[in-house]
């Protein structure tokens, strides 16, 4: 088409993912969720990772693909020492249990900063889901204790109890 109008045709008509060319009968297979994910991520405006900062614990060698994938979706990949204790500015963690042996992972100082441990498998879901997945789906069964407890924190703290603190936080000092 494009060489018969001597000029690029617009993409729309011809993509793989456009529901409105029905190339893919059954919207419910993972053909048709992998072609609607990327044709999603085409029209965002920004990265699919833009603004998220990763660690990534595990061997050089499974690290590659997971940071490739990260920095082409606009990510970054955070270069910090083990066990990640002062990780302020991570917003993620990506391993698996086998590689989180012998206290490598200080999970109560993640837990502290906000940083989800999540496994690897996290990163499909999150390209392919059309609402973020929860990210307690994928957190390492060892690291959920720290983040359940950060996050009774974090609700204790953040919600008044008493008539006097709610009055003060929605009204200010008064």
């Amino acid at each position: 088409d494009s060489v018969g109008a001597g000029a690029w045709q617009h993409e729309a008509g011809y993509e793989w993912g456009n529901a409105d060319n029905n190339f893919i009968a059954d919207h419910n297979t993972m053909e048709w969720k992998l072609a609607a994910a990327a044709r999603r991520w085409r029209l965002n405006d920004g990265g699919a990772f833009e603004g998220m900062k990763f660690i990534v614990h595990m061997p050089e060698n499974k690290m590659g693909p997971f940071s490739r994938l990260i920095k082409a979706g606009g990510g970054e990949i955070l270069t910090l020492k083990s066990p990640y204790t002062n990780c302020q500015e991570a917003t993620h963690l990506l391993t698996e249990m086998k590689y989180c042996v012998g206290g490598q992972v200080d999970y109560a100082a993640l837990a502290n900063h906000g940083v989800p441990v999540l496994k690897p498998i996290y990163l499909n879901d999150f390209l392919i889901s059309e609402t973020t997945p929860s990210l307690d789906a994928f957190l390492l069964d060892d690291y959920k204790p720290h983040w359940d407890n950060k996050k009774r924190s974090r609700i204790s703290t953040d919600t008044p109890t008493n008539a006097y603190k709610k009055s003060k936080s929605v009204f200010g000092n008064i």
